[in-house]
This record gives structure tokens, C-alpha cells and sequence, in this order.
């Protein structure tokens, strides 16, 4: 079975090295590559076959949903987690909407974040409690 391995596509170099160990010690990923910028990620993706990408919303101006968009159509295969310090409230719909398998904001303990991921990883959609259930009663509504 092949080796699960991801990709951190955000502008902040710190947050990256910070969540490629996290889901390196906490979920045995691998992190095959880091980026900061919505064309370098494109580069990055033309080359390599991650397993899961793991998206900022914001990239030095740029949406990462216009990523996730592209990446629905180029590697339909591969699972994406956007991240973001905004609100799951006013994006976490959208950024599922553009493809997404999943939203979690920054703020977010590190459990959350590895507990979206694996759900993700077994096909499901890794988002945290408060917006599944206001998306339930969205849906009942």
C-alpha cells in the first residue's frame, strides 16, 4: 500500500513546518513538499502525487478556493483540507462547495486539525462540530 503523504500550500512558512511535524508525529504523513503561493502550488502538484493538500483560504491576495476549484478538475483524486483565521461560518460552506473535503480554522486545536485529516482520509468530511450542525439545520430548514 502506497505511503500516505500530503502537501501544506500556505504563505506562512512557520504554520507550514509547524503543521507538516504535526501530521508527520501525530498521523505517520509524510509532508513532500511546502509552498506559499497559489502558482507555486499548481507547479507543485504538475510534479508530485500527494495524498491530501492542505490549503490556506488566503495566499498573498489569492483565494485558495480557486485552487481547490482546479484541483477538482486536474486531481480529482486528491484529498484537500482548507485552513483559514476566517470564519467556518462564512466560508466553510464555500470552500466544500469549490471541492473541499473538509474546513478547519487556524485557531483550532492541534486534535482537530488530526481528527478533520483522518476523517478525510476515510472518505469523510473533516469539519469541526459547530458547523456540521449548522449545516443539519441548514439542510432541515
Amino acid at each position: 500500500m502506497k505511503q500516505k503523504t500530503c502537501i501544506i500550500i500556505d504563505d506562512h512558512p512557520l504554520y507550514r513546518s509547524g503543521i507538516s511535524a504535526l501530521v508527520r508525529e501525530g498521523l505517520g504523513l509524510e509532508c513532500i513538499g511546502e509552498v506559499g503561493s497559489l502558482q507555486e502550488g499548481r507547479q507543485l502538484l504538475d510534479t508530485i502525487d500527494p495524498t491530501l493538500a492542505i490549503v490556506d483560504i488566503s495566499l498573498l491576495g489569492e483565494s485558495g478556493l480557486t485552487l481547490v476549484n482546479e484541483c477538482r478538475l486536474r486531481h480529482p483524486q486528491l484529498k484537500i483540507l482548507v485552513v483559514s483565521m476566517h470564519d467556518e461560518n462564512l466560508y466553510g460552506e464555500r470552500a466544500l462547495s469549490s471541492g473541499a473535503n473538509g474546513y478547519i480554522m487556524k485557531h483550532e486545536s492541534p486534535d482537530v486539525l488530526l481528527d478533520a485529516i483522518k476523517r478525510i482520509l476515510h472518505g469523510k468530511t473533516g469539519i469541526s462540530e459547530n458547523l456540521k450542525q449548522r449545516m443539519a439545520d441548514k439542510n432541515l430548514s
